[in-house]
C-alpha cells in the first residue's frame, strides 16, 4: 500500500513537471518570436466548442455543468484568428474556472458582439479573485493562493500565456469578480477582419 501511495504521488508529480516545462517552453517561444502565429479566418464558434471539449472530461469529474451561451447570428461569424493558440488560452482560462471552483456548481460561456470586439466572458462560481491582485494575476508564477494552487496543480504560468497569447492580436483578457461569489474572465478580440473567408 505504501509503495502505490509513493508511486501514485510520483506520478502526479511528473504530471505537474510536464505542465510547467511545456509552459516555459511555450514562454520562451512567444518572447523570442519562434512561434509564427497562422491566422485564417475560422468560425469563432468552433474554436470556443473545441476549448469546452478539452476541459469537459476535467468539469465532468467535479459535476461542473459547463453551458455556452450567445446570439444565434454569432454562430456563424468568422474571424481572423490562430485557431491553435486561442484555443490554448481559452483552454487555460476555463481549466483554471474548472480548478478552482467547488464541485457541483457552473460554469458559464457567453459570446457577446460588441461595436468593435467580440467578447468572450467565462464566469465561475468558485474562489474569486481579491480586488488587490486582480492585475496581478496575468504577472507569470504568480498564484492568489498559493497553498490551493498547488493543490490545484497550478503552475502560475497559464495567465501568463493567456495574456501573451491574446495581446500579440490586438486582443486583451480582464478578470473581475462574479456578484455572489465565483470570476469571470473576459477575453476581447478585435471584429475588424470578420466576415466570409
Amino acid at each position: 500500500e505504501e509503495r502505490a501511495e509513493f508511486t501514485s504521488r510520483c506520478l502526479e508529480q511528473q504530471v505537474r513537471l510536464r505542465e510547467l516545462l511545456n509552459a516555459l517552453i511555450n514562454i520562451s517561444r512567444l518572447e523570442t518570436g519562434m512561434i509564427a502565429f497562422s491566422f485564417a479566418k475560422a468560425r469563432l464558434f468552433d474554436t470556443v466548442g473545441a476549448a469546452v471539449s478539452r476541459i469537459y472530461p476535467l468539469a465532468d469529474r467535479k459535476n461542473i455543468a459547463v453551458s455556452v451561451e450567445a446570439e444565434d447570428s454569432l454562430s456563424d461569424i468568422e474571424i481572423r484568428q490562430d485557431v491553435k493558440w486561442l484555443c490554448e488560452a481559452l483552454v487555460n482560462v476555463m481549466e483554471n474556472a474548472v480548478k478552482y471552483s467547488p464541485e457541483g456548481t457552473e460554469i458559464q460561456i457567453r459570446v457577446v458582439r460588441m461595436i468593435t470586439f467580440l467578447r468572450i466572458e467565462i464566469e465561475d462560481e468558485g474562489i474569486g479573485i481579491p480586488r488587490e491582485e486582480r492585475n496581478r494575476i496575468f504577472q507569470r508564477f504568480y498564484r492568489v493562493d498559493k497553498a490551493r494552487s498547488r493543490a490545484a496543480g497550478g503552475t502560475g504560468l497559464g495567465l501568463s500565456i493567456v495574456s501573451d497569447t491574446v495581446s500579440k492580436r490586438g486582443g486583451s483578457v480582464t478578470a473581475d469578480n462574479r456578484p455572489g461569489g465565483g470570476s469571470v474572465f473576459t477575453v476581447c478580440w478585435p471584429r475588424r477582419e470578420e466576415g466570409p473567408a
